[in-house]
């Protein structure tokens, strides 16, 4: 069965790494119906947009004030695959599994290596979920991974409800529901100097990345041909 795919999209004119997304979805992914919540950058336009002013004071409220819009509208399939604007399907795929990374306890410790002790507000965030899921007796598994993640409408809901003071949503809606997963690394790529393999299925980048890097080069290439979402 194919399902919707939903991507959060910020409010700005031009967003190339949404553009090429899209195509890479349209060329190697299953589908139903392709919905942008949020902003819509001028060349594209998907099957359905949805409006979503993006007023709350930070990222993480937004993305959780969509969900609640997503998970209300019944227009919507009941499961659907929440995409970031910069997730590229590198290679065709029939049936898309969920995956997750580790744990959350290994990748704050990771990102606080990485930054020689210090926190972030990303791994702060981490934190608080992981004390959160713990004190209620769920897994701590890492699903704030780059990669597709398949959502049950009625699911999200109760677990946007549930835990309403974390705004890491992926890893609360994975370990809630014990989703189903696959172990496997974080596809991100965010150093323009890094090559991707030849065979990913799968990739992301950063902002820098996509713009100069070996990874933008590769994507644009390989996804050339406009989408029947660009006009």
């Amino acid at each position: 069965m194919k399902h919707d795919i939903v991507y959060f999209v910020k409010q700005q004119p031009f967003n190339e790494e949404l553009r090429y997304s899209v195509r890479s979805v349209e060329k190697n992914f299953p589908y139903n119906k392709i919905w942008f919540y949020g902003g819509c950058p001028l060349g594209l336009k998907p099957d359905e947009h949805i409006f979503v002013k993006q007023d709350q004071p930070t990222k993480w409220e937004n993305v959780r004030k969509m969900l609640y819009e997503v998970c209300n509208n019944n227009d919507i399939t009941e499961n659907f695959w929440l995409f970031n604007d910069d997730f590229f399907i590198m290679k065709k795929i029939d049936e898309p599994k969920n995956y997750y990374n580790g744990s959350l306890e290994n990748r704050i410790k990771e990102i606080e290596n990485r930054r020689k002790g210090h926190k972030s507000e990303y791994s702060v965030n981490l934190e608080i979920t992981k004390q959160l899921l713990e004190e209620q007796g769920y897994p701590t598994l890492n699903y704030a991974v780059h990669i597709p993640m398949l959502i049950n409408r009625k699911k999200a809901l109760e677990t946007l409800n549930k835990f309403p003071d974390s705004p890491m949503f992926r890893s609360l809606y994975g370990n809630y529901v014990k989703l189903p997963a696959v172990d496997m690394p974080d596809v991100k790529i965010h150093q323009p100097s890094v090559n991707p393999k030849d065979d990913a299925i799968m990739l992301s980048s950063s902002d820098r990345s996509f713009e100069i890097g070996y990874i933008g080069v590769v994507i644009k290439v390989k996804f050339r041909n406009k989408s029947k979402y660009e006009n």
